[in-house]
């Protein structure tokens, strides 16, 4: 049975109740929350009714949902960067989600995009969150979430032509994403258990998920990455990215050039991260989540995301 639409006046009580949910939710003081209950949250615009029937409830009603929902958000987090938590320790990785939670709830309905958020939220305030006393943990985070959106990419059938022209786009694989980093993250233990500290050194990685399904991943020279990078992020033809790539590094193309890149192609192709050239549409773009993680500068991406 197809629900019938909401009236205004229905539509407005819902709104005002998604409002007091929200407070429940994102306030700091949790005492607050009792007395705005008390007082039938005045700044929060409800029908008289509704405010009256939720200072007759029993305070803990909302506080219980309260908990819950931050305590799924610090479950679904840690889930996906398992190492950064650990390396946190309970008690900071606990007031990490807490102070996003407050300051900028989550915007996207997806739930496995909460922790895209939060990292990125991170990124844009620097020491006083995620790095703290361990500048390479922001990479760290990223390259988890990275990791975790190679896994989670759709799979979809492209059209293609077995030779690529120079004058034409390439098909990568669906499930292939490129990383910039500035600490070889990449290369430490799985074991959530280990400190290693990464070298400090940037670094480009592409990452795919083979015909079994397993992740694979490939560290890329700064040209060879800055090619490929125009190829997938932007579906720029072959020798286009090379010669941006190139000016770009202040390189000339040279045969080398050339020839290294064809063998990098080539390579990727046999692994089955390359398709061949494009000749249907391209793909539908990966998230803006898998874009902030190409180059860590879209620490604003969560505002990118409908609330």
């Amino acid at each position: 049975m197809t629900p019938r639409p909401l009236s205004a006046p229905e539509l407005h009580r819902l709104r005002a109740m998604q409002r007091v949910l929200r407070h429940a939710v994102s306030t700091a003081d949790r005492a607050d929350i009792a007395e705005q209950q008390r007082t039938g949250y005045p700044a929060l615009e409800l029908p008289s009714e509704d405010a009256h029937a939720l200072a007759a409830q029993d305070e803990r009603r909302i506080a219980v949902y309260r908990k819950l929902v931050r305590g799924t958000l610090v479950d679904v987090v840690a889930a996906q960067i398992p190492r950064v938590a650990a390396r946190l320790g309970e008690a900071r990785y606990e007031a990490l989600v807490h102070r996003f939670v407050t300051e900028e709830l989550p915007r996207s309905q997806v739930l496995r995009d909460v922790a895209f958020e939060l990292v990125a939220w991170a990124a844009a305030h620097g020491d006083t969150a995620l790095s703290l006393d361990a500048p390479f943990l922001l990479d760290l985070a990223r390259y988890e979430l990275f990791e975790f959106d190679v896994h989670a990419a759709p799979r979809r059938a492209l059209t293609t032509s077995d030779d690529i022209a120079a004058d034409q786009p390439v098909a990568f694989d669906t499930t292939v994403r490129i990383a910039e980093l500035g600490h070889r993250v990449h290369e430490l233990p799985d074991d959530a258990t280990d400190r290693s500290v990464p070298v400090a050194e940037p670094v480009t990685v592409l990452a795919y998920r083979d015909a079994e399904g397993r992740f694979r991943q490939l560290t890329l020279t700064p040209l060879c990455g800055a090619i490929l990078v125009r190829m997938w992020r932007h579906a720029t033809p072959l020798a286009t990215a090379v010669g941006e790539a190139c000016r770009a590094a202040d390189t000339a193309v040279t045969p080398e050039v050339i020839t290294g890149t064809a063998q990098v192609l080539e390579d990727l192709a046999e692994r089955g991260a390359l398709l061949g050239g494009l000749v249907g549409p391209a793909p539908p773009p990966p998230s803006p989540f898998a874009h902030w993680l190409l180059d860590g500068q879209r620490a604003d991406v969560a505002s990118e995301v409908a609330p």
